[in-house]
């Protein structure tokens, strides 16, 4: 319909995101931090960040890695739900993990001995302070009126060489500690060049300004009509 096609898609984001994501130093470490991925609603934010947790708890060592957002329920049906969706359909992720590894809220992965060594746990976004924890997925950050429960999210990796924090959303208002960390960026002030900040946007919702192939400008233009703007964005 779109001439668009799910290949389309998938290059754009691996090359926008996926790998600037996952870059490093000359010293062989992660060049950012913090890892946000801003963009319009379905155009697969959460899948995205679902693919870096997954590179991460699979392919790094020891890895303790909370799954927040503005309630339990969204961040289990975000982000905890996708991951678990990935694992299954994939038989080389399924026979590492094993069933026995995907309880209710939280991934284990275990070593020869049955020992846990690496956790994906979803927490409510007012649980508190986790102590050394690696690496952090936060959904839709843009409907957060207290960013206490963020800051103590993401100070809790603090010191942890190579922890990166993963946040997809769509856009806020300015003010809100979304807008601030894109300030902070190298897209505007860069005065943290730890953030690697992706966004993508459409002043006038075109859809040649999409990834999804199934955005059609007749689509586009019927959710303008019905929703206000921040809940179009």
């Amino acid at each position: 319909i779109t001439g668009r096609t799910y290949h389309d898609m998938w290059k754009w984001q691996k090359e926008n995101y996926i790998r600037p994501a996952t870059a490093r130093d000359e010293h062989g470490l992660l060049k950012h931090h913090t890892v946000i991925n801003c963009q319009a609603r379905g155009e697969g934010k959460s899948y995205q960040t679902c693919l870096l947790i997954l590179w991460r708890f699979f392919c790094f060592p020891a890895q303790t890695i909370i799954l927040g957002a503005n309630s339990k329920d969204q961040s289990k049906f975000a982000l905890y739900e996708i991951l678990i969706k990935m694992i299954q359909n994939s038989p080389r992720l399924i026979e590492i993990l094993g069933q026995d590894g995907i309880l209710e809220k939280e991934i284990r992965l275990q070593n020869f001995k049955g020992e846990t060594v690496s956790r994906i746990i979803a927490v409510s976004a007012f649980t508190g302070i986790y102590s050394n924890i690696t690496s952090y997925g936060f959904s839709e950050i843009f409907d957060m009126r207290n960013p206490k429960s963020f800051y103590q999210l993401d100070s809790s990796r603090r010191n942890i060489p190579n922890s990166q924090g993963y946040i997809d959303s769509t856009v806020s208002e300015k003010g809100h500690v979304l807008h601030t960390l894109y300030e902070a960026s190298r897209l505007v002030k860069n005065t943290d060049p730890g953030i690697f900040f992706c966004y993508r946007f459409s002043n006038q919702a075109l859809e040649k300004d999409y990834l999804h192939p199934c955005n059609t400008q007749k689509q586009l233009d019927s959710f303008r009509t019905k929703f206000s703007p921040p809940e179009f964005a």
